[in-house]
Order: C-alpha cells, then structure tokens, then sequence
C-alpha cells in the first residue's frame, strides 16, 4: 500500500490476475467496512476510506486461486 501511513487515500498494488478479484476492508474489530471488485489483468487499486476514523485497516484482496492482505495506517 502507498503511502501508508495515509489520509485514507492510498494504492494498493498486487499481481495481475487473469480473474476478477474482491477487496475487502475491515477495521481493527473484524467490521468489513468496504467491498469492491477488483478488475481482471489490473495491477493496482485506487481506494479512499478517508471517511473512515483514523485507525489500523487490514486490506484482504481475494482471487479464485489465491489471496493476499495488507495492514494500512489511517491518520
């Protein structure tokens, strides 16, 4: 994620992927705060959660034949 720490509003950059993929955002309690699609042969996802309170999000970025994730610094 860049940058991260951030205002809420940062770059999360992955591996291309032949498949559509899922973002998932949840806070430091397990609240999935946001779920978007993640495009097919992309290998970057713009994201603003800057509405969010500053706080530590986990970034989980899933994918029919794997996953990964990522802590990102709101403040």
């Amino acid at each position: 994620a860049s940058p991260n720490p951030s205002d809420g509003k940062f770059i999360l950059w992955f591996p291309v992927n032949k498949d559509v993929g899922w973002l998932e955002i949840y806070d430091v309690n397990g609240k999935l705060i946001l779920k978007e699609p993640v495009a097919q042969w992309s290998q970057y996802k713009h994201v603003d959660i800057s509405h969010q309170p500053d706080a530590i999000y986990f970034c989980k970025m899933r994918w029919k034949d794997g996953e990964g994730s990522v802590k990102v610094i709101k403040n």
